[in-house]
């Protein structure tokens, strides 16, 4: 299904009081978002459903200039589904966020071992130095990754920080990924992997 579609398939669904101005703020950002959306075309519809519902429990509708960035974030969940199908994992699925409890983001299996993924959106601009000033930022992502992933009990299960880095601005500087992979290594708590997706190939 084109992005297009699920784009409309979200606007509809909407508080029809705020749905024109989320249009307006949409269609004021042009490219940016077909790259958003794209990973979400080869959902399948009860896929797509989930992630929707998950986005529209969880943005702020009435401000789509909050709103949207949010829906952005959980919109690049797709990009982590898409790696662990990549993987040759199966039984896929998006959690459905709870207020009780804390979860990750997605639950799949590859063989008998269940993997566990939080996904986490650092967003780099160009005025972002390192390593101190990202690594703070991103420090504080790992650890509330941790918690989401720590949640679940499955002791055997594989733990995966998904982080895809958001590079606005920050493209002309392509030394920042070895820097960043560096910081993730040296920071990724005990029992936990990561993938590094930073938008063309997942590390």
């Amino acid at each position: 299904m084109e992005a297009e579609t699920r784009l409309e398939d979200l606007l509809a669904a909407i508080a029809p009081k705020y749905r024109k101005a989320w249009r307006r703020h949409i269609e004021s950002l042009a490219a940016g978002v077909q790259r958003d959306l794209a990973p979400v075309a080869d959902l399948s519809e009860a896929t797509w459903q989930r992630l929707k519902q998950n986005i529209l429990g969880q943005v702020d509708q009435r401000q789509p200039a909050r709103g949207w960035p949010q829906a952005r974030d959980l919109l690049h969940e797709a990009r982590a589904f898409q790696y662990l199908q990549r993987q040759g994992c199966e039984e896929i699925a998006f959690s459905a966020p709870t207020m009780l409890a804390k979860s990750p983001d997605l639950i799949a299996r590859q063989g008998f071992r269940r993997i566990l993924c939080e996904v986490k959106t650092i967003r780099l601009t160009a005025d972002d130095a390192l390593p101190a000033a990202f690594a703070r930022k991103l420090l504080t992502r790992l650890r509330d990754a941790e918690k989401q992933l720590r949640a679940d009990d499955d002791t055997s299960a594989q733990r995966l920080v998904y982080v895809i880095l958001d590079r606005d601005g920050a493209d002309g500087r392509p030394e920042l990924v070895a820097e960043i992979t560096a910081i993730l290594r040296r920071s990724m708590p005990a029992g936990l992997d990561f993938v590094l997706d930073t938008g063309a190939c997942a590390q």
